[in-house]
């Protein structure tokens, strides 16, 4: 019933919205002279009432006076009676008069509300007549960030949303969307089991200033995944505004995806086309998810984003064996990307992580690339994790995975490859090819499967998915 709701609010929006765009400028200038026309003659009728009151009260002080004067009642009582009249007279003429000015007001109020709507749909017909602005590699414009995430790097990356995944909008102004899956191994006997489960809220406090919030469930527990606030320097009124040729730029502050590479855009299982999530992600930093801040910018050729967090530890041995976690103080890093050409985008991140003497202890490094040509689309990321460096005991590891898709609307088919290196000083690698295809079964709702084929004597899976975003 809710759904149906939002479906008939939908309807009823966007049915106002084409009757007000249909509106041809010149139509609404023709109904502005008009009403500057009325509100003329209104004017003029207001001068005219003015002068009649006058006219009557200068009659009335002629009778009132009359009646004191020495003659008949009968006299007494024809002067009295038009006395009366005259009164009545003016009390009308002055109810008019305040009508007149009060319908006055209103023509003024409609022809503002006028002229604002014809300012308006003429900057939209200026802004339809020049060149498109350059658009990520999905298709999707360059734009301020409008999700749980970080627009930054530039959202090319990010794979196409499950259909009816938009927020919806309450009358107090609070968006709020939600994603929920389940997830079945085939080879298991179809032993289902819930996968992420997520409630976002977001609100505008400001023209430039969002505050949101996720609820989430993921591995058997809710818990926090996103509470941030974020500050645009340019709000939704600035068309072309830029400083520096960069026309976006902000701060968050609050728990949130930490930006570095480009997977923590699909972190979330509504966004991942495929099931599962890449072998080096996994390993290295486990889908980086911390409280911090965040200063980001881009522009249509570049973007960048540079964060300070709390960071994370790792998982060591005292000097007796025994299994300790070391953990980091705090974690300075970012990435930088950059489009050669439209539909090719480069980029670089680093993250520096202390421990708690404020010594460097731990560092990222990672490459990534985008590419998207009509429906095929391409993502790769390579990540180098170096840590220890505090006591002198180092450790390395590295991997990558390289991933194509061909989306075709209602249905895709994806593939990735997997390559993780525990560590870089001995020969052992962890490898897994992912095939996958999708189906939206209707707004809001996408059947998945995936077929992985793993090495170093991990079984094989044949992975069922059913996702449901609102």
């Amino acid at each position: 019933m809710r759904q149906r709701r939002f479906i008939g609010y939908a309807v009823i929006c966007i049915f106002i919205f084409g009757c007000v765009s249909s509106l041809k400028a010149q139509n609404l200038t023709a109904m502005l002279e008009a009403l500057d026309k009325l509100e003329s003659r209104l004017q003029i009728m207001e001068v005219t009432q003015k002068a009649e009151i006058e006219k009557l009260q200068k009659q009335l002080v002629e009778a009132r006076s009359s009646i004191n004067r020495p003659g008949s009642d009968k006299a007494i009582e024809a002067l009295q009676a038009k006395t009366d009249a005259l009164a009545a007279d003016i009390e009308l003429a002055h109810s008019q008069n305040e009508q007149l000015g009060s319908t006055a007001t209103r023509l003024n109020y409609l022809a503002e509300k006028l002229q604002t709507l014809i300012e308006t749909i003429e900057s939209n017909q200026n802004v339809a007549a020049e060149p498109e602005q350059a658009s990520d590699a999905d298709g999707t414009p360059h734009h301020a960030m409008a999700s749980m995430q970080v627009p930054l790097p530039t959202p090319q990356n990010a794979e196409p949303d499950v259909p009816g995944d938009e927020p919806n909008t309450t009358a107090s102004g609070l968006e709020f969307s939600g994603f929920g899956d389940v997830v079945n191994n085939v080879r298991d006997g179809m032993q289902g089991e819930p996968g992420q489960i997520e409630i976002d809220l977001a609100t505008d406090v400001a023209d430039n200033v969002t505050v949101e919030t996720a609820i989430a469930y993921d591995e058997g527990a809710f818990g926090l995944g996103v509470f941030m606030v974020e500050f645009n320097v340019f709000d939704a009124e600035s068309h072309g505004a830029s400083i520096a040729g960069l026309n976006t730029i902000g701060v968050t502050i609050g728990q949130f995806d930490v930006p570095f590479g480009i997977d923590y855009q699909v972190y979330a299982s509504v966004d991942r086309k495929l099931i599962s999530g890449p072998l080096v992600i996994e390993n290295i930093h486990d889908y980086w998810n911390d409280v911090g801040i965040q200063v980001y910018a881009e522009n249509s050729w570049m973007n960048g984003v540079a964060f300070i967090t709390n960071g994370f530890g790792y998982d060591s041995e005292d000097e007796s064996g025994e299994p300790i976690e070391i953990p980091m103080k705090s974690a300075v890093g970012g990435r930088f990307g950059y489009k050669p050409i439209e539909f090719i985008e480069v980029g670089s991140s680093y993250a520096n992580l202390f421990d708690e003497n404020h010594k460097t202890d731990m560092f990222l490094a990672g490459a990534d690339l985008q590419l998207k040509v009509g429906k095929f689309s391409l993502k790769s990321e390579y990540i180098f994790k170096k840590w220890g460096l505090a006591t002198n005991a180092t450790l390395n590891c590295n991997g990558f995975y390289a991933q194509g898709m061909l989306d075709f609307g209602r249905y895709f088919f994806v593939s990735r490859y997997d390559a993780f290196k525990p560590d870089v000083a001995e020969d052992s690698n962890i490898t897994r090819m992912c095939l996958g295809a999708g189906l939206a079964l209707m707004v809001g709702v996408e059947l998945r499967h995936e077929f992985q084929i793993n090495n170093e004597g991990n079984p094989n899976a044949a992975l069922l998915q059913l996702v449901v975003g609102f």
